[in-house]
């Protein structure tokens, strides 16, 4: 299986991307997300991964909060980027992620940085889905504060 698409805004060009699908790898979906530990920054790139179904590429990570825990994400791209953050509950699994309300959503900014803070409501594991219709490089670090 693999996908094509076609570009026709060179003028009177064509340009082909080919996307071809592989087995999963980390990162792919909630159930392959890669572990964040607090403290620790992370860089990925959603390039490494195959555009979904909609044409985003898209790279998970987890973090495991307890009830109470105060989490803050900060995170960034290069300046232009147009990557998006979307923080994902405890419960989400590769099946119901697409359908499910993000507990925080984060667009991409004019200086490339961000950040944002939750207190977890719930024991478990939240997701986060770095992903964008344009492929480009993010990096993050989570720091939690134990209740």
């Amino acid at each position: 299986y693999f996908q094509v698409r076609v570009d026709q805004s060179y003028a009177g060009a064509y340009a082909i991307t080919v996307h071809v699908r592989r087995g999963v790898k980390a990162g792919d979906l909630p159930s392959t997300a890669r572990r964040a530990a607090s403290g620790h920054s992370y860089h990925g790139d959603v390039s490494n991964h195959v555009p979904d179904g909609n044409g985003r590429y898209r790279e998970f990570w987890k973090v495991l909060l307890h009830a109470g825990d105060h989490a803050n994400v900060s995170w960034s791209q290069p300046t232009g980027g147009g990557i998006s953050l979307y923080l994902l509950p405890v419960g989400t699994t590769n099946n119901n992620w697409p359908n499910l309300s993000p507990l925080d959503l984060r667009d991409p900014t004019s200086n490339g940085h961000d950040a944002f803070s939750l207190v977890a409501p719930r024991t478990g594991w939240y997701y986060l889905d770095f992903n964008a219709s344009t492929p480009g490089a993010y990096s993050f670090a989570v720091t939690v504060r134990h209740h």
